[in-house]
């Protein structure tokens, strides 16, 4: 059996499937304190703001402390960074690492699919056609849960005599 993961294990470092420009040029992002002007911050953190894995970047970050006392990391400098995870730990407690790892986990079961998934998931019914339907008796869907649905009867109420039919059978089941 495996030791429990370490606080840096718990929130992996981001690994993208194409290179970011933190990857591709470093050195916009290694800011070394004393050595940086404003307008290169203000690049980097533009940079980052536009990155699909700063939320990421910044929780690894924040969890990695040691390893991130200089540059700017998901838009952010060494300073917010220690004022971020202060405001965690007030907030969420000193195990906050743990609880943002659990919720992460939580939320990455019940996430809905990425543009890639959906993609691959629209090309499959284009080929193959629609899923077809399950079986109502072992189905918790919405579909199945609501029961067979009915058109409202066109008895007594639309002047017709009781247990007629209207003109085109308005009292059969609506199919899901």
């Amino acid at each position: 059996m495996s030791a429990a993961p370490t606080l840096a294990e718990q929130i992996p470092f981001p690994r993208p499937a194409t290179p970011t420009t933190c990857r591709t040029s470093p050195n916009l992002f290694t800011h070394e304190p004393g050595n940086t002007t404003p307008a290169r911050t203000a690049e980097a953190r533009k940079i980052c703001s536009a990155c699909p894995l700063a939320p990421t970047c910044l929780k690894w970050a924040l969890a990695n402390p040691d390893q991130t006392q200089t540059g700017i990391w998901a838009g952010t400098n060494p300073l917010q960074c220690r004022i971020l995870r202060a405001y965690l730990a007030n907030r969420l407690g000193t195990n906050w690492v743990q609880v943002l790892a659990a919720r992460d986990r939580a939320l990455a079961r019940t996430r809905p699919p990425i543009v890639r998934e959906a993609r691959i998931i629209q090309l499959d019914r284009a080929f193959n056609g629609p899923m077809p339907h399950h079986t109502p008796a072992r189905c918790l869907c919405w579909r199945c849960r609501a029961g067979p649905r009915r058109r409202p009867s066109l008895g007594p109420a639309a002047g017709l005599p009781l247990g007629a039919r209207g003109p085109s059978g308005a009292d059969r089941l609506i199919g899901p």
